[in-house]
């Protein structure tokens, strides 16, 4: 025997097949909501830091003491690991490692370059400091690299920073190198983590630039 549905029964059948795919996409839909708002949540916010030159850091130089020099800051070269933002340390003096959840807001090589120009500026020293960009002219380039930048992780808890730089000062007009000098600075870090790391770089990038501003005070001006 065969039975036949009558049309408004099967129009009943799929509108109750639709009502139940409606459901069920709905139920998917919030489940996928729900997934996402817990995966953000479980995500931990990246924290990110700087240096910077500190308000009243400078010992500004007396009017009879500044140079006529314009001295150009070249962008700084350095190894891969400190032209990324990753906040990089060492164990014991072993391989690079990185924060986690620290960042750096720019690269180290650009973060030391962008500190040094502002420095010197700051001084008074000299009658300009501009970066490689600027189409002015300069009588001095300073061309520099930077070996470390890194947070070095010691045994019982102990930590410092270590800054290290190379620095090279030419004549813009000859291309001549005038002078190199070795610049390094190291300064404790008060607790092991990033936060007090950046403190300690802070600390150490003004005495790398005050030691740089120091020993172009002894260059003579050609």
């Amino acid at each position: 025997m065969i039975y036949y549905l009558k049309p408004e029964s099967q129009n009943l059948g799929q509108e109750r097949v639709k009502h139940m795919l409606v459901r069920h996409l709905v139920g998917l839909l919030v489940l996928l909501s729900l997934s996402a708002c817990s995966t953000t949540r479980m995500l931990p916010a990246i924290d990110s830091y700087t240096i910077s030159v500190r308000q009243g850091a400078v010992e500004r130089a007396a009017s009879d003491m500044q140079k006529q020099t314009i001295i150009k800051v070249m962008d700084i070269n350095a190894e891969q690991a400190f032209k990324s933002t990753q906040m990089i340390y060492r164990e014991q003096g072993q391989q690079f490692n990185a924060y986690i959840n620290s960042r750096w807001n720019d690269a180290p090589n650009v973060l030391m370059g962008r500190y040094i120009q502002q420095f010197l500026q700051q001084s008074d020293y000299f009658r300009a400091v501009i970066d490689e960009r600027s189409q002015s002219q300069s009588d001095w380039l300073i061309e520099s690299e930077l070996i470390d930048f890194s947070h070095h992780i010691g045994d019982k808890g102990r930590s410092y920073v270590l800054i290290i730089m190379q620095v090279y000062l030419i004549d813009n007009k000859s291309k001549n190198m005038l002078a190199t000098h070795y610049i390094e600075s190291k300064n404790v870090v008060a607790e092991q983590n990033a936060a007090a790391a950046a403190v300690a770089f802070n600390s150490a990038a003004n005495a790398v630039s005050q030691q740089l501003l120091n020993w172009l005070k002894q260059q003579p001006v050609s």
